[in-house]
């Protein structure tokens, strides 16, 4: 079992960090979600999930304003980005943890939109690994400031061909000492292991989807636990089709994991 620690943002409905710590618990992890909630109806939803899911968000804390959030669509079985609130009140209140919390989990879930990343070196990634989703994110700027100190970079490319994928992790990895990982939507995903040199891809499950909500998040998240945790003794082509058939199946259910619901305009 690997205990999972996410400090971050409570993100969209369904959002990297709230996904990773309900999928991981899903994956049979001790899983702990910390954020800033607003006071809206968006916000009372997820806190029921939570509860139902059994995640721990006791050190979560609630603020007045609006719950962060991004809209989307399907388009020929990838989602497609139409607005996003940037985070809501996490834009405007910091997430404050102690060292020595930090230290005492074994694998950790930061992400591009957390708006903690002081936290990231505070943390021993020698003992306790340090997975950042970068999402879509291209600021090299930012890629630069985060590498030195993680153990899994994850990219979310699905707007991108095999050759620019490769091309970009061979990139990363002249310079950082890190393993990466990038979904490419229906396109499949690829696994560059720094200390091979090597990229491993897996392609896609060919599904009709239901809704694509939290694909890429189940990907990471079932990747991740499996590979963090030195008791399954899988290759990476198990574990990256361990990680296929995951998501796949997040892919049949309404919702990221099968709690949708809908928030009116005006909430």
């Amino acid at each position: 079992m690997v205990d999972i620690y996410i400090p971050e943002n409570i993100g969209y409905p369904g959002g990297n960090a709230l996904n990773f710590s309900v999928f991981s618990k899903m994956l049979g992890c001790e899983s702990e979600f910390i954020g800033i909630f607003g006071n809206d109806l968006l916000a009372k939803k997820i806190k029921e999930l939570l509860i139902e899911k059994q995640v721990d968000f006791s050190k979560s804390k609630t603020v007045t304003g609006e719950s962060g959030y991004t809209k989307v669509k399907l388009e020929n079985g990838d989602r497609k980005f139409i607005f996003s609130n940037k985070g809501g009140v996490n834009n405007s209140h910091k997430i404050k943890v102690s060292p020595e919390k930090l230290d005492s989990v074994n694998l950790i879930h930061f992400n591009a939109n957390g708006n903690c990343d002081e936290l990231i070196k505070l943390v021993n990634n020698k003992t306790t690994k340090i997975l950042y989703d970068f999402s879509d994110f291209s600021s090299m700027s930012k890629i630069e400031k985060i590498m030195p100190y993680i153990n899994l970079g994850c990219f979310s490319f699905a707007d991108k061909t095999s050759k620019e994928i490769e091309s970009f992790c061979y990139k990363i990895s002249n310079r950082f000492a890190c393993d990466l990982l990038c979904t490419a939507g229906s396109k499949g995903a690829y696994f560059f292991e720094n200390k091979m040199n090597k990229i491993t891809y897996v392609p896609a499950n060919k599904i009709d989807p239901k809704d694509t909500m939290g694909a890429g998040d189940a990907f990471i998240t079932c990747f991740a636990t499996e590979f963090f945790n030195s008791s399954i003794n899988k290759d990476i082509q198990e574990i990256l089709k361990d990680a296929t058939d995951f998501a796949a199946s997040q892919c049949m259910v309404n919702g990221s994991f099968g709690n949708g619901f809908k928030i009116p305009e005006n909430n």
